[in-house]
């Protein structure tokens, strides 16, 4: 039984830690605002994602390095199915070579062990063939139903985007997410690879 096997159960624990709503990639965590440039345009929205999907708060995680704002999504309201969470963290280096060198540590992070796989039927890759991503995922049960627990990790020019989400396959299918993922791919193509952070567009979430 996978139950037992110690990947199943560090699996779990990122599972729990989708959610709960604390930091994603963060040292301390605190609520988001928007005194500081940032590109709040480049985070994932509702409209990315299927209709029945809402906000469910934002914050900003404190990232050694880089400015960084998480912004969080529920796709339902009934406590049975408060896993059913989307997460989007954006974090915002000085350089694409921070941003790449960034990447790596984030890797270990979020892809702790070989059992996070590509799903076979994924097709999603970054337009930019010079983006380090990686997409991988995990099959779990949350409150006796099979989840698929994914990860999205994506470096472009300065910036590191993590998405994490649970795939049931009816408030969210994988296709779906991966037409959210093309959506917030097409928003990070658009960014200019000298444009410092701390002059990056600002717009409120």
């Amino acid at each position: 039984m996978i139950h037992s096997h110690p990947a199943y159960r560090r699996a779990s624990l990122y599972c729990l830690l989708l959610s709960l709503w604390s930091g994603v990639m963060a040292c301390s965590i605190v609520p988001a605002d928007t005194s500081t440039d940032f590109p709040f345009q480049l985070l994932m929205t509702p409209e990315d994602l299927p209709a029945e999907w809402g906000r469910a708060g934002s914050e900003a995680p404190e990232v050694p390095g880089a400015i960084s704002r998480l912004v969080g999504f529920t796709g339902s309201t009934d406590p049975q199915q408060e896993y059913l969470l989307v997460k989007h963290q954006l974090a915002v280096y000085p350089s694409e070579q921070a941003g790449k060198d960034a990447y790596s540590m984030w890797e270990q992070k979020w892809f702790p062990t070989i059992t996070w796989q590509r799903p076979p039927e994924a097709s999603f890759e970054p337009r930019d063939p010079s983006d380090q991503f990686r997409f991988a995922c995990i099959n779990v049960k949350i409150n006796g139903f099979p989840i698929m627990t994914c990860t999205y990790l994506q470096q472009h020019r300065n910036l590191v985007s993590l998405v994490l989400v649970n795939v049931d396959g009816k408030a969210i299918t994988l296709e779906q997410f991966e037409q959210a993922l093309k959506k917030l791919d097409e928003r990070l193509q658009s960014v200019n690879t000298e444009t410092p952070a701390t002059t990056l567009a600002t717009s409120s979430p």
